[in-house]
């Protein structure tokens, strides 16, 4: 049997194309066009799955919410414990496709995968104890927390070696040189979720 002379498309390797493609070349690297020339294609066989940028963007982040696991909000027996587990593997999933936290953060909330994460995510506070209006301020805190760490982190603000801000800057230069930039991502977002949850206390 002769193959295709087109290679065959599904939405999910649209999908997966377009994330790597922001990965490596940023959200402005990223076009329709640009996309069916990495998928060896023409443009207009894409629209035969997505239909337009903005729904592609939308499938991006519901790809990556896949990678969160929402295994641990239901779980653990405490759910300080689930929450926790629950948060740290939602950032994970976003901290590698940082060029995509800005964009989740800005769309509205539609896609089956978001909704299903907050669906389990509210059971866990509301089984807990948390009435209506605390569990959503909770979840939107931990959004903050999440998805704001995962955009930029701490340490990549100091672009220069620590060296070069000891003459007028010698505690910073101090602090950086003596800390570990390479975990401090990881370190800063522990101890923000530590706190929280710590912070939270317990329903009612």
């Amino acid at each position: 049997m002769a193959r295709p002379r087109t290679p065959l498309l599904s939405r999910r390797a649209i999908v997966e194309t377009a994330l790597a493609i922001v990965d490596a070349d940023g959200l402005d690297g990223l076009s329709m066009r640009g996309l069916a020339r990495r998928m060896g294609v023409e443009a207009g066989s894409l629209y035969h799955h997505i239909a337009s940028r903005e729904q592609l963007l939308d499938e991006v982040i519901a790809l990556i919410n896949e990678e969160v696991d929402l295994e641990p909000l239901a779980a653990y027996d405490r759910w300080q414990d689930g929450l926790a587990a629950f948060a740290r593997s939602y950032h994970r999933a976003f901290a590698a496709h940082p060029e995509m936290v800005a964009v989740a953060m800005r769309r509205p909330i539609q896609t089956p995968t978001a909704l299903t994460l907050y669906e389990r995510e509210f059971a866990l506070l509301l089984e807990a104890g948390w009435d209506p209006a605390r569990a959503s301020a909770i979840a939107a805190s931990l959004d903050h927390l999440v998805l704001g760490s995962a955009l930029e982190t701490f340490a990549a603000g100091f672009d220069r070696p620590p060296g070069q801000y000891a003459e007028e800057h010698p505690v910073l230069a101090r602090l950086l040189a003596e800390s570990d930039q390479e975990t401090l991502p990881t370190r800063s977002f522990e101890l923000g979720l530590e706190a929280f949850i710590r912070g939270l206390g317990e329903p009612g």
